[in-house]
């Protein structure tokens, strides 16, 4: 069977396939991607390109360094690993696949490594603010009173 008559059969047999690609059609990348990765979390479907293929997609609509992309891959990354990318008839585009979501963890990294700096400067500027506060003077106008 060739890869366009899989997809179609799939397509037609199967409704997830069609919903993730109406969601693609429609901007609704998030829902896209997460049905991608919720149907590849079952290793049947890695045997085949059209969801790797839908994966992909979905992935570069919302951007590999999304933090949503970066969480779905988390919290799979072990497992799919040891099981998905270890079968012996994983297609091309699985393997590819693999690569790509493998260098994610360098995206969340260097997200990871840019948000630390961010926040140690702001920090910084903090404590230089705070150490830099000389003591409140009130105006003469401002005094009452209410403490004598």
């Amino acid at each position: 069977m060739s890869k366009k008559e899989v997809r179609n059969l799939l397509r037609t047999n199967h409704a997830h396939l069609p919903t993730i690609v109406t969601c693609l059609k429609r901007g609704r990348f998030l829902d896209a991607l997460d049905l991608s990765f919720l149907l590849l979390d079952h290793p049947s479907w890695a045997v085949y390109c059209e969801p790797w293929r839908l994966l992909r997609k979905s992935i570069f609509c919302i951007g590999k360094t999304n933090s949503q992309v970066l969480h779905a891959w988390t919290i799979r990354k072990v497992y799919w690993n040891k099981l998905q990318f270890s079968l012996s008839n994983l297609p091309v585009i699985g393997k590819s696949m693999k690569s790509l979501l493998n260098k994610l963890d360098l995206c969340k990294l260097d997200q990871f490594n840019n948000d630390k700096s961010k926040l140690k400067s702001y920090s910084d500027v903090q404590l230089t603010i705070a150490a830099n506060m000389g003591p409140v003077l009130f105006h003469e106008s401002y005094h009452t009173d209410l403490f004598s």
